[in-house]
């Protein structure tokens, strides 16, 4: 970041950065290579049967989202919607309601259906193909916070050790799979962070200072059109509004508000276009309602911002209160943060905070021993650069406006929160950073206080293999909670197979058959016949046209379905705060 008060370089200086950018640059590969290996060993270890044994989220969540995706086509203007529902007119003819559109921008719901579309034979194949592209994403979201992290100066350690902690989240690892709009929103954010670590870094030249400024404009534009994406527009908000309360150049608050700018128009941008389609698909359907407001988008819109036209059930509005939902939002954070890596964390900052405490003459002897400052602790590199303000000022200003954005997300989208605990995932940037900071200080008082390198070679191995060791046993049984014995596996295979047998038939039909509109087929998945069966759903067929095809029966009875969801929940405390505050089992069958 650029200081109007800070001195102009020397030649050592630049000198310093020349020879950093190539070091930089090597890094990067390397930890793109790391990302690479770590992404087929993820894909490798994923579970092929999607087993429904998660239940609730997983379920409904998971297919309502493939079902928007699989209809992001050209003959809806690329925005996806639930269903398409057939209304049989007097004479005959049908005519098509469409419900649920998407009311996000279209650029993932687009690439995925490319992709999933070549999966669209095999249902089991489908279905698996969704998971891997969660694992890509999920993987890409951490590459770009240790980018990011890097770009801030903090060194590798510290960098790895602020991901393995976070990382280790149960409700991050047990949602990874999971197909929703809010993992790509959050590597939207992510890549937001990283265009402004690239542009606050120092720049030795004119072009180098247009290529990072064209970096961050293109990937805040990226970055808000990845699923549910406001977060994201709330960080650029929050970047911009700190470097008003800085000595930063003009150039630097120009860009800021201009990528502000550009991110909240291309999601306001989106959501109107996707009332638009709306309208024009459903003006000529014979249930259409003509009020505006009717609109699903619109609908979600004045819900998730809690306006007051907004309609809801009368069994959700205790849920919306500010009492219950805090008690939500402490429950929801509990199983976010995991508690060995937290107690950690928290060991830590009150031993460093008690070294702050200490008596100042015993701070001023530790401080004539020999040992790196706390910005070459950072980065050895780069010590001569990250002492100068302009430089040193950045981490704290990325941290503050993570944590204004995450505010921002809990306050506004209190409505949206309160009814989905994976939405918590967006606070993961603040918390990585959070640690960093914590980690970057640890480094630095055991570099000064522990004079021998192999003992500190050591010490940090073994806490770099501890906490490797929390973070591979969490991501393991996220795993494991996927796999069924072969008793169980049996059943859902023949019934993917009957899926395609059904698909087969209906593909060949012409009209495509009617599909008796069942919203109970898969129990608490509403949305499954519109992704899973290929045929026009109808309310009430009224003379038994929608009989000629039968889609196959659902295996699993809907109680065995509800007992997995309890168990899910027991599954998703283990390893979290939760599960050392709520230690009720009776709490899980709410």
């Amino acid at each position: 970041m650029t200081n109007r008060r800070a001195k102009p370089a020397s030649d050592d200086d630049v000198q310093d950065t020349n020879q950093a950018a190539p070091a930089r640059r090597h890094e990067s590969w390397i930890a793109c290579a790391v990302a690479l290996v770590f992404a087929l060993a993820i894909i490798a270890l994923e579970p092929g049967l999607f087993s429904f044994g998660r239940g609730s989220h997983f379920n409904w969540v998971t297919l309502h989202s493939l079902s928007i995706v699989d209809h992001s086509r050209f003959d809806s203007g690329f925005v996806g919607y639930s269903r398409k529902l057939a209304e049989i007119a007097s004479d005959n003819t049908r005519l098509f309601h469409y419900e649920y559109f998407n009311r996000y921008p279209a650029v993932f719901p687009v690439l995925a259906n490319a992709f999933l579309d070549r999966f669209r034979e095999s249902a089991e194949g489908y279905l698996l193909a969704s998971k891997q592209i969660m694992n890509l994403v999920y993987v890409a979201t951490l590459l770009f916070l240790y980018l990011s992290l890097r770009a801030l100066r903090f060194s590798g350690l510290v960098s790895s050790l602020s991901l393995l902690s976070v990382g280790a989240s149960p409700l991050w690892l047990h949602y990874r799979p999971m197909f929703h709009f809010d993992q790509p929103g959050l590597l939207g954010y992510v890549l937001c962070m990283y265009g402004y670590t690239v542009l606050a870094r120092q720049a030795t030249s004119r072009a180098e200072q247009s290529r990072n400024s064209i970096v961050f404009l293109v990937c805040s534009a990226i970055g808000c059109l990845l699923g549910r994406s406001f977060i994201a527009v709330f960080f650029l908000a929050a970047i911009s509004i700190t470097l008003q309360f800085r000595q930063s150049s003009s150039r630097l608050r120009r860009l800021s508000w201009t990528a502000t700018a550009l991110g909240g128009s291309l999601v306001i941008a989106s959501a109107l276009y996707a009332a638009v389609v709306e309208w024009i698909l459903n003006r000529k359907s014979v249930a259409y309602v003509k009020e505006s407001m009717d609109s699903s988008v619109i609908q979600s819109a004045m819900r998730r911002l809690g306006l007051p036209m907004a309609q809801w059930p009368d069994s959700q509005k205790p849920q919306l209160e500010w009492s219950s939902a805090i008690q939500q939002y402490l429950e929801w954070i509990a199983n976010l943060i995991p508690t060995w890596p937290f107690l950690l964390l928290l060991v830590l900052s009150l031993g460093l905070l008690s070294r702050r405490l200490l008596p100042l003459s015993k701070r001023r002897i530790l401080a004539r021993r020999p040992g790196p400052t706390l910005s070459q602790a950072a980065d050895p590199r780069l010590g001569a650069e990250i002492q100068r303000p302009s430089s040193v000022d950045v981490p704290s200003q990325v941290l503050i406006a993570a944590f204004l954005a995450s505010l921002a997300w809990l306050l506004f989208f209190k409505n949206l929160i309160v009814f989905h605990d994976y939405t918590m995932i967006f606070l993961v940037p603040f918390l990585v950073i959070l640690a960093a900071f914590v980690y970057r200080s640890f480094v630095a008082w055991l570099e000064e206080s522990m004079r021998y390198p192999r003992l500190r070679a050591l010490t940090f191995t073994a806490l770099l293999l501890v906490l490797s060791f929390v973070y591979v046993d969490g991501y393991l049984d996220s795993v494991r909670a996927w796999k069924v014995d072969d008793g169980r596996a049996a059943p859902m295979h023949s019934f993917y197979k009957d899926i395609d047998a059904f698909n087969s038939l209906s593909r060949s039909a012409s009209p495509p058959v009617l599909i008796r509109r069942d919203d109970e087929w898969i129990d608490n998945s509403p949305y499954a016949q519109g992704v899973l069966l290929e045929g026009d759903l109808v309310l009430d067929p009224g003379d038994g046209r929608a009989q000629r095809l039968q889609p196959p029966g659902f295996p699993i009875p809907g109680q065995v379905l509800t007992q997995a969801t309890i168990r899910s929940k027991r599954q998703l405390a283990a390893g979290s705060l939760k599960q050392v505050f709520y230690r009720d089992r009776a709490y899980y069958a709410r």
